[in-house]
């Protein structure tokens, strides 16, 4: 009867052992898998994460391109219809035959008749951009331009072909700024225009002086 008891115990013991090792395998196994699938589960979502930062970056990327394309075509645009402004009513004597034949009278040098083209051979910025010199070299003779803030007047400006006045008078706007404008471009250093073509477009023309 002991001896069976002992076996009985034994087996007791050994199956318990058994559960108890079985069991320990078991819970191991689930926390690999657990770590696992969280270790799988964290990489997906870095890569997805990584993904969608790429795919942000490339949005921004494209959005800034075509932003900068953009602001590039309305400066552009902005420069061509400056002119109008800058220049009061020059545009109106853009395609006028004169300047064409005049160039080709005067005995031109090459350069200047192969430039030329169909309207003179001065672009709307190119135009736009001495006037703005002219503009600025008048403006840093005035005394205290801080004065004139946001006040405007209208030039009527003759021009030599090395960029020196001939002759200059106000067509209206602000009494005081005109008056300022017309003594400070006397004693303004007017730099020689970039072209015949561009000199042809303003040599007698009239500038919207704004502050």
């Amino acid at each position: 009867a002991e001896a069976a008891k002992a076996a009985a115990d034994a087996k007791k013991k050994a199956e318990a052992e058994a559960a108890k090792a079985a069991a320990e395998a078991k819970k191991k196994a689930e926390a690999e898998a657990a770590k696992a699938a969280a270790e799988a589960k964290k990489k997906a979502e870095a890569e997805a994460a990584k993904a969608e930062a790429k795919k942000k970056a490339d949005a921004e990327a494209a959005k800034a391109a075509a932003d900068a394309k953009k602001k590039a075509a309305a400066e552009k645009a902005a420069a061509a219809e400056g002119v109008d402004d800058l220049l009061g009513d020059l545009s109106s004597g853009k395609n006028a035959p004169k300047t064409g034949g005049g160039a080709k009278g005067n005995g031109q040098p090459s350069k200047d008749s192969g430039t030329s083209g169909a309207n003179g051979g001065a672009t709307g910025a190119d135009i736009s951009a001495y006037a703005k010199q002219i503009q600025v070299a008048i403006q840093s003779r005035l005394y205290d331009a801080s004065l004139y803030q946001g006040k405007q007047c209208v030039l009527h400006i003759s021009l030599a072909p090395d960029g020196s006045l001939k002759s200059i008078t106000s067509e209206g706007g602000d009494p005081a700024l005109c008056q300022a404008a017309l003594m400070a471009a006397k004693t303004a250093k007017i730099p020689k225009p970039p072209s015949q073509a561009v000199y042809e477009k303003i040599k007698d023309a009239k500038l919207d002086f704004k502050l």
